[in-house]
């Protein structure tokens, strides 16, 4: 079937989109989405090791050349359907990105995470404004393997591990991720309309409901009930997809493990062997002279 602006699929495997004409910009979108991704878990160790203070560094050395231009974006994003928030006010203009987007990306990664777990790689994406359910399977080669690493509970202790620190003669605790909350924090007052002339302020039209699935609280843009039941039913249907998905990596890991292996153990049968092969040419040659 062709559309307009895609072409879809339908195999044994199941279906598969490829995007034509004018949504062919999206692409620079989901790669953008595989990027940070990536970028985020490698600098995560170094976070964990280093201090507080010096964690920020690390992160603005990691991400220096995704930061562009003189201004970017600051969107709140719908945990219930993954989609960046358009509202009165909203999104936020960053004017120092290059000093800002570095204290706020710790926080960052706790709603890249969520996303990947329950969406995979489409939610990712979305979060970069793609616009379709599926992700063309060209495009997101290899992206498995950047989300399933965002996943990992590690992933999280990564950026909220507690570090001591001397202040006033005294040791403090803290965390790089609190440090990140309190940056978002003062950015809001300073920034956010709905936090001006001392009002509480409405996140751009977030509202909290509860999740049936863990009882704990989403924060939404849907006000229609109906609308809200059918996406909670939609991010329960992701998420059981998301998690084939993952039993699918984790099985094929396990088998390129075990290959491993049996080739390294097949290496060392034949090195044995050789070395037999010579001492016995070497016995021999002793014995004839």
């Amino acid at each position: 079937m062709k559309t307009k602006y895609a072409s879809l699929a339908v195999s044994a495997e199941g279906f598969d989109i490829d995007l034509e004409g004018d949504l062919k910009e999206y692409h620079d979108q989901v790669k953008a989405g595989i990027k940070w991704a990536n970028r985020i878990e490698n600098i995560g160790t170094k976070v964990a090791a280093g201090e507080v203070g010096k964690a920020f560094d690390t992160i603005k050395e990691g991400i220096s050349d995704l930061i562009v231009g003189g201004e970017m974006y600051l969107y709140l994003v719908d945990e219930l359907t993954g989609e960046p928030v358009r509202a009165k006010g909203w999104p936020l203009i960053i004017t120092t990105p290059s000093d800002l987007v570095p204290k706020l990306l710790p926080l960052m990664q706790v709603g890249i995470r969520a996303m990947c777990i329950y969406h995979g790689i489409v939610g990712l994406a979305a979060m970069f404004g793609f616009p379709l359910p599926r992700v063309p399977k060209d495009w997101s080669k290899g992206a498995q393997e950047s989300v399933e690493l965002l996943k990992k509970e590690s992933s999280v202790e990564e950026f909220g591990v507690v570090h001591e620190e001397v202040e006033g003669g005294t040791e403090e605790k803290k965390s790089v991720r609190g440090a990140s909350l309190r940056a978002f924090v003062d950015f809001l007052k300073k920034n956010d309309p709905g936090l001006s002339d001392g009002n509480s302020g409405d996140f751009a039209g977030l509202q909290r409901i509860g999740d049936p699935e863990d009882g704990t609280a989403l924060w939404t843009a849907l006000t229609d009930q109906a609308d809200i039941e059918n996406a909670l039913k939609k991010r329960t249907k992701q998420r059981e997809e998301e998690q084939l998905k993952h039993n699918e990596h984790i099985k094929k890991m396990a088998g390129e493990k075990i290959k491993k292996l049996e080739e390294g153990a097949s290496t060392a049968t034949a090195t044995a062997a050789s070395n037999a092969a010579v001492s016995s040419d070497q016995a021999c040659s002793c014995a004839i002279m």
